[in-house]
């Protein structure tokens, strides 16, 4: 698993594997050292249980989706609408953003954390 953390000196992004964390992680740009507390659930299980950083259990997951494709399903969708409104059928509009809405859950549903 692939841990993904900003360096608490430079805010440098800095990703590393869970597998190789042996001690403090190096920032690349500024040398500070970060330390990362990983459980082993988070180190030999994939499974994210506790920060890293802070050792909180409470925290925000997401979906492994691709934002841009979301954003361009809906996109889709809402200028389809556009076009129904230009052809002056409003009701269709407001159809297509419904599709597109559920096009968009159905793909979130479909895919992993």
């Amino acid at each position: 698993m692939t841990i993904t953390f900003r360096c608490p000196n430079c805010e440098t992004s800095i990703s590393v594997q869970a597998s190789d964390v042996h001690g403090p992680v190096a920032c690349p740009a500024c040398r500070g050292e970060t330390a990362l507390n990983l459980s082993d659930e988070l180190r030999y299980g994939n499974r994210v249980d506790i920060c890293p950083g802070c050792e909180n259990g409470d925290f925000y997951v997401q979906r492994d989706f691709n934002q841009r494709l979301g954003f361009g399903v809906m996109l889709f969708f809402a200028l389809l609408g556009l076009l129904f409104v230009w052809l002056d059928r409003p009701f269709f509009f407001y159809y297509s953003l419904g599709v597109g809405a559920l096009v968009d859950l159905i793909l979130y549903l479909m895919l992993p954390e």
